[in-house]
């Protein structure tokens, strides 16, 4: 027979199996809550940011859950008794880090497009204080953005400014993020 605890822990897997994510996410966020010195509440943490991963949106819906997955990681990374799967929570934040810049990426060129070079502006300035201090590889994407908005706003039209070398990888982050999704 099984005790309560483990009731609820094996509706989160069994709803995570069957790829019912949000389920998943729900019950696993609760057993931590229920559960935090169980033996398993490190385990349902890792699986319930697993859940919410799944469930990511494309960079141009609303990004709530992503937000709220790079928080749960955080979380997760921030505290000591959890090492289990760091190395998977680590590349489940970076993978939600870089789907919130792509979407603050499209709205950049999106303003650049309708010509609104301040709206512009402002999303980069964003970009700069919010990615620059968590992400490396930003640094160059940033400087290119830049390129953009300052050639977009001499002709007067959208230009989209990305050296060769630096192209490749957003569109790799784009290429991950559709083909990426965790089944163990």
């Amino acid at each position: 027979m099984l005790f309560r605890s483990e009731a609820r822990l094996e509706q989160a897997n069994l709803n995570y199996l069957v790829g019912n994510y949000e389920k998943a996410g729900s019950g696993y966020k609760e057993y931590v809550k229920l559960y935090p010195g169980s033996k398993d509440a490190e385990y349902a943490k890792y699986r319930q940011i697993a859940s919410n991963f799944n469930r990511f949106n494309s960079p141009d819906r609303d990004q709530t859950l992503t937000v709220d997955t790079t928080l749960l990681a955080k979380e997760y990374l921030n505290n000591q008794k959890y090492t289990k799967y760091k190395k998977e929570v680590n590349e489940i934040l970076d993978s939600a880090l870089k789907n919130l810049l792509d979407a603050e990426i499209e709205v950049f060129e999106t303003n650049l497009k309708l010509r609104n070079y301040e709206g512009a502006q402002r999303r980069l300035d964003y970009v700069k204080k919010k990615y620059l201090p968590e992400m490396s590889k930003v640094k160059s994407i940033i400087e290119d953005l830049e390129s953009s908005l300052e050639l977009s706003k001499k002709k007067g039209k959208y230009v989209q400014s990305y050296k060769k070398e630096r192209k490749p990888i957003l569109e790799k982050w784009r290429k991950d993020r559709k083909s990426t999704r965790l089944n163990s």
